[in-house]
């Protein structure tokens, strides 16, 4: 499947932002939009693509399939029955209503559980694969030794692997098995949600290339053969980010990059599992 080299992720996009921006992104040249069941905005993102004079087939939309505990993490204590699928056909349905499609391109497991189950809720989804309501199902958020698992039952079928990755966090281990699996990284997260932006080393490099920081940060993991998704909220920042696309950057740049701080990560729930 031709997956985009760039996309918009949604998360935490208000749902009158949505309706506006995905013309304005589809109109800039985004092609592949992210979205997920727990983001609650499955149907602000269908009203922003409804009004695309496009034939649905011109875009992918990818979204995520949750366990059963919806997240409340102040005093939440989790057993192994928060982590089942028992509701996992009422949600993907709702997704499939939500977003008015017959099918879906992309659809992730969001985060692992454990590997029997995990392997369980592969299966099922493989169900609605062959009925070709799903075209392609791969993993999120799943470390080294999770990801092993679940490529030594699903071999065939996980080529791609969505992961937050960005300038500040680079997980050696998995990279390498990944390369050796094939398996795409599509990250998430690029900019780690803005901070990127304030870093002084960064701020000086962009500086003196006179692009900036979003883009020097976007063109790096692309230069890496990374699938980034972005998120932005304004034309003027879609623009920008697009724009990445076509920055090449010299190896000495690429050199400064690789020598930042590589273990900083932001989305780390309480549910999260142990990363290697």
């Amino acid at each position: 499947m031709d997956i985009p080299k760039l996309g918009l992720w949604t998360w935490k996009i208000t749902s009158e932002q949505l309706k506006q921006i995905l013309p304005l992104a589809y109109e800039v040249g985004y092609r592949l939009f992210d979205t997920a069941w727990i983001y609650w905005n499955e149907e602000w993102v269908w009203e922003g693509l409804s009004s695309l004079r496009s034939e649905r087939g011109s875009f992918r939309i990818s979204t995520k399939v949750w366990f059963d505990y919806v997240p409340n993490y102040q005093k939440h204590e989790f057993v192994d029955q928060d982590f089942l699928y028992t509701k996992l056909d009422e949600r993907l349905n709702a997704s499939f209503k939500a977003l008015r499609t017959e099918y879906l391109d992309l659809v992730f497991l969001h985060w692992p559980t454990s590997s029997d189950n995990d392997a369980y809720v592969f299966e099922k989804l493989l169900n609605y694969k062959k009925e070709w309501r799903i075209r392609y199902l791969w993993v999120s958020n799943f470390p080294k030794h999770a990801l092993e698992k679940m490529v030594e039952r699903f071999w065939d079928e996980i080529a791609y692997h969505q992961y937050e990755r960005h300038a500040f966090l680079e997980p050696d281990l998995l990279e390498k098995y990944m390369r050796e699996k094939w398996i795409q990284w599509i990250a998430y997260s690029p900019l780690w949600h803005q901070h990127l932006l304030k870093n002084n080393e960064l701020i000086l490099i962009s500086k003196a290339l006179w692009i900036n920081v979003s883009q020097l940060c976007l063109a790096y993991l692309l230069k890496k053969g990374l699938i980034v998704i972005p998120k932005a909220s304004s034309k003027e920042h879609l623009k920008e980010n697009f724009e990445a696309l076509s920055i090449e950057l010299e190896d000495e740049v690429i050199e400064k990059m690789d020598n930042l701080p590589k273990n900083y990560r932001y989305n780390n729930p309480p549910f999260a599992p142990e990363w290697d």
